[in-house]
């Protein structure tokens, strides 16, 4: 799930949610996924729906326990059509 988090916010958004920039070494990428730490804030998330905002970090959580099952990411709202 925490993959497709990051796919998720990748395809919202055109860039990674841990990755800042072309001169970010492999350290601090690694230390911003460790942290959990990711923005939802500014550029194309102002254009993404607060349900996705909702969806996203669900999917992000660092620890697997905290974060939703497969089940759970099928029923969120972002995913089940409306009527």
């Amino acid at each position: 799930i925490w993959s497709l988090g990051v796919l998720l916010y990748t395809m919202l958004t055109g860039y990674t949610p841990f990755a800042n920039g072309p001169d970010d070494t492999l350290e601090e990428i690694l230390a911003r996924i460790d942290s959990g730490k990711f923005s939802l804030s500014g550029g194309y998330w102002n254009a993404v729906s607060d349900t996705a905002k909702d969806l996203v970090p669900k999917m992000l959580r660092v620890d697997p326990h905290q974060r939703l099952t497969a089940a759970q990411v099928l029923s969120h709202p972002w995913i089940v059509p409306c009527d």
